[in-house]
């Protein structure tokens, strides 16, 4: 039995996904070290909000689980967004040039930042300069390792060695 013709893209952007939110939360974490910035709340609050709008009680340790639930949040976020990538770049996703790196770590900090700008958690117009760089950098490292990725995994198909290949995938 035959996977659906999409399966193996959106499997491909899931992972691509993951790779990318892994070079975002590397790069945030690199940054919080040599700046010695504390993590943000935004997550946080989102995650917190998100409860009380679904009449979750988050208990005695509601800060450390408002915490981890936006920790999870920013992780699903990532993936979503490879997802939405495999959607659209299509199977074979092409070549992963660095205009599709840089849009999609747009699309992705438009996917993270957006709904939180709509819902009045925050307001990018009041970031300054600082404020964009920590969040714009990171989500650059994630459209850049999230392309390659999902590049990279449709050259390897079939193969036993991963091969990162030019838009013919080396062959």
């Amino acid at each position: 039995m035959n996977a659906p013709p999409l399966l193996p893209a959106i499997t491909r952007g899931v992972t691509a996904g993951v790779v990318g939110t892994l070079a975002l939360e590397s790069v945030t974490y690199v940054d919080m070290v040599l700046t010695g910035r504390p993590e943000s709340n935004l997550p946080a609050e989102a995650a917190g909000r998100l409860a009380g709008s679904f009449r979750v009680d988050l208990g005695k340790s509601a800060a450390n689980r408002r915490r981890a639930l936006g920790a999870l949040l920013g992780f699903a976020n990532g993936v979503a967004v490879g997802v939405g990538y495999a959607l659209v770049a299509g199977p074979g996703g092409g070549h992963p040039t660095l205009r599709r790196g840089l849009g999609l770590g747009l699309a992705a900090m438009a996917a993270s930042a957006g709904p939180a700008a709509v819902s009045g958690l925050t307001d990018p117009r009041r970031w300054g300069w600082r404020g964009w760089l920590e969040d714009l950098v990171p989500h650059l490292a994630y459209g850049l390792a999230a392309t390659r990725a999902y590049a990279a995994l449709h050259c390897d198909q079939g193969r036993t060695s991963l091969r990162i290949g030019r838009g013919d995938c080396g062959r």
